[in-house]
């Protein structure tokens, strides 16, 4: 009896080896090629996974310890180029989480702690010509927060503004290429407000009009010289306006 229960003891802890040894499984298309395969102890994934391509070119790759995605997950175009890019422990997003664009270039970056988002989502937009076009920053809430900057086709900086909840608040600028300014003014609450100075292609000021949320109240205009030459108030506006 002794011998017999040690014998079934026995079966039963090589058996138990056995369900802790990793195994690979595998999925394939209906033309037998590889579609994807991933690693398991028992019935937990637990190690790599990849999908692949009917090329045969990887198309995901992931890893999990546990049954939980950790380390990191890419994502690739079927060229071959990195699409998507992040960080994962215990199941959870961590870090960076980037994406790109197939030419290489980032496209979007923002920074997760235990699966929240805890910075705003920056994106990036670029020129035909491979040159930065655009970068802005989306909040939790999908609103644009911070500092929006757009560019000229030459790379220099053309409109800079800034958000607070999707409203523009603060200063804005508008740039010429040759980096001279072209406008100046200030938003409140996502209206004009305070003075808002126009400058001619050589730099000289133009027109200096005043807002208040959001109305025009006032207008001085300035020849080549610098010399005023009109200013209006506000019922001179409206009456403009009214022709």
């Amino acid at each position: 009896m002794r011998t017999l229960a040690l014998a079934v003891l026995c079966f039963f802890l090589y058996d138990l080896v056995l369900a802790q040894q990793p195994t690979v499984k595998k999925l394939y298309y209906p033309n037998g090629k590889l579609r994807a395969e991933m690693v398991y102890i028992g019935e937990t994934p637990s190690g790599f996974f990849r999908e692949y391509t009917e090329k045969g070119q990887v198309r995901i790759e992931e890893y999990y310890i546990n049954g939980k995605m950790d380390s990191v997950r890419r994502e690739y175009y079927e060229s071959g180029q990195l699409k998507s890019e992040a960080r994962f422990r215990n199941g959870l997003r961590q870090g960076k989480v980037c994406e790109f664009y197939e030419n290489g270039k980032i496209q979007s970056c923002a920074t997760y702690r235990n699966d929240t988002l805890i910075s705003f989502v920056k994106y990036y937009f670029y020129h035909p010509n491979g040159r930065l076009r655009e970068e802005t920053a989306i909040n939790a809430r999908g609103l644009l927060e911070g500092t929006k900057r757009t560019y000229h086709n030459s790379g220099a900086l053309e409109i800079e503004e800034n958000y607070v909840n999707g409203e523009r608040t603060g200063e804005w600028r508008q740039y010429a290429a040759n980096g001279l300014m072209k406008i100046y003014r200030t938003y409140k609450d996502g209206r004009r407000d305070g003075e808002e100075y126009i400058y001619s292609e050589e730099g000289k000021l133009e027109e200096i009009n005043t807002y208040r949320e959001g109305e025009k109240i006032h207008v001085k205009r300035y020849d080549d010289k610098g010399n005023l030459v009109e200013e209006l108030d506000e019922r001179a506006i409206l009456r403009q306006l009214r022709r």
